[in-house]
C-alpha cells in the first residue's frame, strides 16, 4: 500500500462488522496517513477514496473511520465494500444503533462504524424510509431507491401498500419510466393484490412516460398490481413495455385515465419481452397500436384484444371502469373464461 500524503488527520481501521450483531469483531491495522482539506461543510475525499480502494482486497473488508473534530457531509465519504455484504450506512456507536446524520458535526475525535447487511435482497415498505437500510427491519420507502441501490443479481421485495411511482430517467434522453431496471439483472417481487404500484405518466417531463422498462434480459417483475395512467400524446410514449427484454409474471395491470395505452415500444430493436400469466383491464376498453417491437404473451387475460404474438391469450369483458381495482381483481378471479389464464394461474399463481 503506497503512502498518499503527509499530515495525518484520521486513520482507517479495518474491522469486520457482523451483520445483525452488536459490536465489532475488530482489530487494528495501521493504514496510510491521509491528508485532510477543510471545505465549507465538506471535505476532500480523493485521497481517502484511493486508500479505501487499496483496502478492498483485504479479506476482512473495508473498515471503520476515525474522524477529527469538524463538520462532515456523509455523502462525501467513500463507500466501503465487502464481499457478500451491502454497506448500510455509518453509525456512531459500535452496537450500530445510532445512525450518523447526513450533516455530521464532530466536536472531538470520533470513530464511525460501518454497518453491513447480507447482500442480495432489498426490502421496500410503504411505511419505510429512504434513509433506512433497505433491510427487512429498516426498509426503503420507494421502489426507485431500491432499484438504484441494487446491484446486478439482487432481489427487491415490495411489501403491502400503495406506491406512487416517480419517473425513472436514464434509459435514454427521452425516457421517464415508472419502473426501469437500470439495465441491471434484478427481480422485483410484490405480495400479489396487496402490493399496488401507481404511475401517472403526466409526471414525466420527458417525451416518454412508459410503465415498465426491463432492459436487462434477465430481469423479472412479478406478483403485484400496477395501475398505469398514460400521460402523453404518442403511442410510443404511452407504451406499457418500452425496450423491455426481461419477463413479467402474474401482474394485474389496470390502465386508467382518458388516454389509451399501447403495449410495445422498441424502435427497430430485436428484443422480445415475455408477459406470462398477467391480467389486463383497460378502463377505456381499447388500446392504441404499437409503435414497434415484439412480445410473447403466454396465458394472459384481458378485456381488450392486444393483437400480440401469444400463446393462449383470452379476451373477455369483465367489470367496468367504475369498479375499484380490487373489485376488478375479484371479478377476473371468478370468471370461468379465465380459469386457466391470468394472475391466478401459472408458476407464480396468486393463491
Amino acid at each position: 500500500m503506497k503512502k498518499i500524503i503527509k499530515n495525518p488527520i484520521f486513520t482507517l481501521i479495518l474491522g469486520l462488522i457482523i451483520s445483525g450483531s452488536i459490536g465489532v469483531l475488530a482489530y487494528s491495522i495501521k493504514a496510510e496517513e491521509i491528508g485532510y482539506t477543510p471545505k465549507d461543510k465538506s471535505w476532500s475525499v480523493s485521497n481517502v477514496r484511493e486508500a479505501i480502494d487499496d483496502l478492498k482486497t483485504n479479506p476482512s473488508g473495508a473498515g471503520n473511520i476515525n474522524l477529527s473534530g469538524g463538520k462532515y457531509i456523509l455523502s462525501d465519504l467513500p463507500e466501503p465494500t465487502r464481499d457478500g455484504y451491502r454497506f448500510a450506512g455509518w453509525y456512531t456507536d459500535s452496537e450500530l444503533t445510532n445512525k450518523a446524520s447526513s450533516d455530521l458535526l464532530v466536536s472531538s475525535s470520533t470513530k464511525l462504524y460501518a454497518k453491513w447487511v447480507e447482500a442480495g435482497t432489498i426490502y421496500v415498505s410503504a411505511k419505510g424510509s429512504d434513509s433506512g437500510e433497505g433491510t427487512k427491519s429498516s426498509p426503503y420507502k420507494t421502489i426507485s431507491k431500491a432499484i438504484n441501490s441494487a446491484e446486478s443479481g439482487y432481489t427487491i421485495r415490495i411489501g403491502e401498500g400503495e406506491y406512487q411511482l416517480t419517473p425513472m430517467e436514464g434509459r435514454d434522453v427521452a425516457s421517464g419510466d415508472g419502473i426501469y431496471d437500470n439495465n441491471k439483472k434484478i427481480t422485483i417481487i410484490g405480495e400479489n393484490e396487496k402490493t399496488v404500484l401507481k404511475y401517472d405518466g403526466a409526471l414525466s417531463t420527458k417525451r416518454d412516460a412508459n410503465a415498465i422498462s426491463l432492459k436487462n434480459s434477465e430481469s423479472v417483475m412479478r406478483n403485484l398490481v400496477y395501475e398505469y395512467k398514460p400521460g402523453k400524446s404518442n403511442n410510443y410514449s404511452n407504451a406499457l413495455f418500452a425496450w423491455t427484454n426481461g419477463s413479467v409474471y402474474n401482474v394485474f395491470f389496470r390502465i386508467t385515465g382518458s388516454t389509451a395505452a399501447s403495449y410495445l415500444y422498441y424502435n427497430s430493436q430485436s428484443g422480445k419481452n415475455n408477459i406470462v400469466n398477467c391480467t389486463f383491464f383497460h378502463d377505456l376498453e381499447k388500446v392504441t397500436s404499437n409503435y414497434s417491437g415484439n412480445a410473447n404473451y403466454v396465458n394472459t387475460a384481458t378485456n381488450v384484444n392486444t393483437n400480440p404474438t401469444s400463446t393462449t391469450t383470452v379476451v373477455n369483458k369483465f367489470g367496468n371502469s367504475s369498479m375499484t381495482t380490487q373489485e376488478l381483481i375479484t371479478a377476473s378471479k371468478n370468471l370461468s373464461a379465465f380459469s386457466n389464464v391470468g394472475v391466478y394461474n401459472g408458476t407464480y399463481s396468486w393463491k
